[in-house]
């Protein structure tokens, strides 16, 4: 496997365990709601669950987000020789087919599902919405909906963000362009910052999204092997991210734990590449198409699915230990995999037009 191969394969692999993290960020029990539980107050205070919740949750799953918008400017980018008012139109065009189509297909979808749970009591009760009922929206709310809620600054489907933020940067993608190919490492250095010390962000404008996008693009504009450049720092990520990842964890009190964590993301990056990139060459890990292609999906779906079926564990359970709370938290996150995945397969045997529309086009 060459340099190339070795390259697509690991973005490629990189995908569902993604995913899966991504859920895991959103399967985290608030301190809050934690405490209503157990009866107990005080923001932190269960011991092995907190530590544990927090590294997986807080701490290693954080990485995913970034490596998506990593690889997503990366793969816009890709074997583009030039830019121009073309090049611009065929990359927006497709975009509307894989993010834009999917995006309004899915928030649309999200607002009908609380619009019709939340016509009963009980559903009310299991779906519920901070803001207004549905049936009392006016256009304002609608459009807030699909673009960002006055009180979280995230749609309705608040996982969605994301693909709302990866909209915008492909619709600024000239400006990524004009960044990394005349100021170079300069342009991407300027944007880290604003992401690294938490400047300038409003909705659909996230530091994390245009440092992370342009970074991609930088590799590609540039003609850098990203997997190869990555590769060259051996085995320092492996040694000093561990030690980065308990620094975070036992620093989340403190005023500098943001740029901790910060430096922990950019550190985990680079390990978890190496790990996979590595793996990958030595055939001891193999990617497979059908949980790739299945990722947006899955991604798609687990809201706001994931959220009822904690609270429906809550009620059933009614936690008052620590090994309870593992349940809520884990379990969630299995049943969605796998329901999704079963759920995935049978669209793709039955209907996989609709599918390839719902996916955009994966």
């Amino acid at each position: 496997m060459n340099d190339t191969q070795l390259q697509s394969e690991t973005i490629s692999y990189l995908r569902f365990p993604l995913i899966v993290a991504v859920i895991l960020i959103h399967s985290s029990i608030s301190p809050g709601t934690i405490n209503w539980l157990m009866g107990t107050y005080g923001e932190f205070g269960h011991g092995t669950y907190d530590s544990v919740s927090f590294l997986i949750s807080d701490v290693i799953a954080r990485m995913a987000v970034p490596v998506f918008f990593l690889s997503s400017g990366f793969l816009f980018f890709y074997n583009t020789k030039e830019w121009n008012s073309e090049t611009y139109g065929y990359k927006v065009k497709r975009r509307i087919k894989s993010l834009v189509l999917p995006y309004l297909f899915w928030c649309g979808l999200t607002l009908l599902i609380y619009f019709l749970v939340q016509s009963k009591p009980s559903g009310a009760a299991m779906f519920s919405v901070k803001d207004l009922p549905i049936r009392d929206y006016g256009v304002t709310d609608f459009l807030n909906a699909f673009w960002a809620t006055p009180k979280e600054g995230v749609p309705l489907l608040y996982p969605f963000w994301f693909i709302r933020d990866l909209i915008v940067v492909c619709l600024f993608s000239p400006l990524v362009w004009w960044a990394v190919r005349y100021l170079k490492v300069a342009g991407v250095l300027a944007l880290g910052c604003c992401w690294f010390f938490d400047l300038f962000g409003m909705p659909g404008f996230s530091p994390v999204t245009f440092f992370f996008f342009s970074l991609g693009a930088y590799f590609s504009i540039h003609r850098i092997n990203m997997v190869a450049t990555i590769q060259k720092l051996t085995y320092w990520p492996l040694l000093l991210y561990p030690i980065l990842a308990i620094a975070d964890l036992i620093t989340m009190k403190y005023p500098f734990h943001a740029y901790l964590h910060n430096l922990g993301i950019l550190l985990g990056i680079a390990c978890m590449i190496n790990l996979v990139s590595s793996g990958l060459k030595n055939n001891r890990i193999h990617t497979s198409a059908f949980l790739s292609n299945a990722s947006f999906f899955v991604f798609s779906i687990h809201e706001p699915a994931l959220k009822f079926i904690k609270k429906l564990l809550i009620y059933l359970i009614e936690p008052q230990h620590e090994i309870s709370l593992f349940v809520i938290y884990l379990l969630p996150m299995i049943v969605i995999v796998g329901l999704a995945l079963s759920i995935y397969y049978l669209m793709l045997r039955l209907f996989p037009g609709f599918l390839r529309f719902v996916s955009g086009g994966r």
